[in-house]
């Protein structure tokens, strides 16, 4: 992650490799998405907005992995709550799309929800319902799931 930092074009090359949909990149995004965990889980700051390095990688990685559809429909917006939210939170929600990984290949990401992506739903929901007041009309984006100003 660091790397991508002092090369600012790398994320541009990652981006380009991801959109050709090779699977065999999801070993390096899971091992982005795990230094992201590592840091998140150690992390002593309130909310992930008091640590920009970290939060920028977090919301830069999810936003290339929504923009070529390696993210379910219904979450292609998660990077949009990273800053209001808690470390402990956002370790989760990469966990979670860390084992999205486990069990979709990327080119499966436009399917309908299924069981197996009820996790990733369940961590967003309740992580956006916690945080609504932080998250405002950033709420409306996950409506599709059932999540809205008032909680669910």
């Amino acid at each position: 992650m660091n790397t991508c930092d002092r090369t600012p074009i790398l994320w541009n090359i990652f981006e380009e490799a991801l959109s050709t949909k090779n699977s065999d990149l999801v070993v390096i995004v899971r091992a982005m998405l795990v230094v992201l965990i590592s840091f998140w889980s150690s992390s002593r700051v309130k909310k992930c907005s008091e640590s920009p390095p970290h939060l920028k990688n977090t919301v830069k990685l999810l936003d290339l992995l929504s923009k070529v559809e390696w993210i379910p429909a219904p979450m292609l917006n998660i990077s949009q709550i990273i800053p209001v939210i808690s470390p402990f939170e956002a370790m989760n929600l990469l966990f979670e799309v860390t084992n999205h990984f486990k069990i979709h290949a990327p080119h499966m990401s436009m399917v309908p929800v299924t069981k197996f992506q009820m996790s990733l739903k369940d961590a967003v929901c309740l992580i956006v319902q916690n945080n609504i007041e932080s998250v405002g009309v950033t709420a409306f984006l996950f409506a599709r799931w059932g999540i809205s100003p008032g909680g669910a």
